[in-house]
């Protein structure tokens, strides 16, 4: 009997010695850090851009584009991309339509997600997302106070981002407005055997019996993936799906794989959460723009004031294709309106 327990115990560390050996040469031989090119200063009719390296939680340094306009001292947003994503996916184009209103805009990478430092690769936490948010906040407040209005200050998100920022916003009370395009407000709730290999691999991790598990993070109904849509690209082909999808680069580089965190990880915005029910009075699928002050509000206003948008069509819409334009004008008018008072 003693014997059985001892062999049953040596496969163990067997197999988790084994799974970190192979999952370290995976993750050195196809998810390493892509090099960090430095974005050279580029000067636009409205304004300027330039890359800019800032302090991160625990050491870690963030990649990020700050865009400035032709003003002295202007409000400032801080952006960040959707779940799994990095900064050059669509967001610089919107970015310079704010700078174009008198608005400026820092863009900034996650931890462990494009330029920015941090392992292992492609991790997706919303509790780490928070944390960089703020260190972006923080870096605003400071090093950049001199060039912006740090007291003019905004957060923009989409998806899972925009899920964080308001989160963070509720907590951070210099945030004067919020633009949440398409939040993603409930955790994914994947089915069948997806959810069962979730559960599986979620144990295991727990137990610390396997290195970071990758997982898809965008796939096509009834793959193996966080999140399911019939506008993702496919997990196998990695073709299909909306246009947004073009400019994702999809593949482990792109950010369409990552590690998701196993356990009880806490949604952003949760059922209990101070944030969640703001947002579920602000929100408008798929698209929302909500200033702090109705968000903070624990009741609604006698009369709806709030500035909420509904487009026609899916998520990735709002960021390629014809309603994008309409979009990038709405978002760029709510927040002239509300950081230049």
């Amino acid at each position: 009997m003693i014997w059985s327990a001892v062999t049953v115990l040596i496969l163990l560390v067997a197999v988790r010695l084994v799974t970190r050996l192979r999952a370290r040469l995976d993750h050195e031989a196809v998810f390493e850090r892509l090099p960090v090119r430095p974005r050279p200063k580029e000067q636009r009719a409205h304004g300027t851009l330039r890359g800019v390296r800032l302090p991160g939680p625990g050491g870690a340094v963030l990649d990020a584009w700050l865009l400035l306009p032709n003003t002295p001292r202007p409000p400032i947003v801080v952006m960040a991309p959707g779940m799994g994503l990095a900064k050059d996916v669509h967001l610089e184009p919107l970015a310079w339509r704010f700078v174009a209103s008198g608005v400026a805009a820092l863009i900034v990478d996650f931890r462990t997600l494009g330029g920015s430092d941090g392992v292992p690769r492609h991790w997706v936490d919303p509790a780490r997302h928070a944390a960089d948010f703020e260190a972006a906040l923080d870096h605003v407040r400071g090093e950049l106070a001199g060039e912006i209005d740090p007291e003019r200050v905004a957060l923009w998100g989409t998806g899972l981002s925009a899920a964080v920022a308001l989160v963070v916003a509720a907590r951070r009370a210099e945030v004067r407005a919020v633009v949440a395009q398409a939040p993603q407000l409930d955790p994914p709730s994947p089915e069948g055997l997806a959810r069962t290999r979730f559960l599986l691999w979620g144990g295991l991790d727990l137990l610390g019996m396997v290195a970071p598990v990758y997982v898809p993070l965008y796939g096509r109904p009834g793959e193996w993936a966080v999140a399911s849509s019939a506008q993702h690209p496919g997990v196998r082909d990695g073709e299909g799906g909306a246009p947004f999808w073009a400019a994702a680069a999809p593949g482990p580089r792109g950010g369409t794989t990552g590690c998701w965190p196993a356990g009880s990880q806490r949604w952003p915005t949760s059922r209990r959460s101070r944030a969640r029910r703001a947002a579920r009075r602000c929100w408008s699928p798929p698209a929302t723009t909500t200033s702090c002050r109705s968000a903070r509000s624990r009741r609604p206003p006698k009369r709806s004031t709030r500035p909420s948008r509904v487009f026609d069509g899916g998520h990735y819409d709002l960021s390629v294709g014809p309603r994008s334009a309409a979009n990038a004008a709405a978002q760029a008018a709510f927040l002239a309106r509300h950081l230049t008072r």
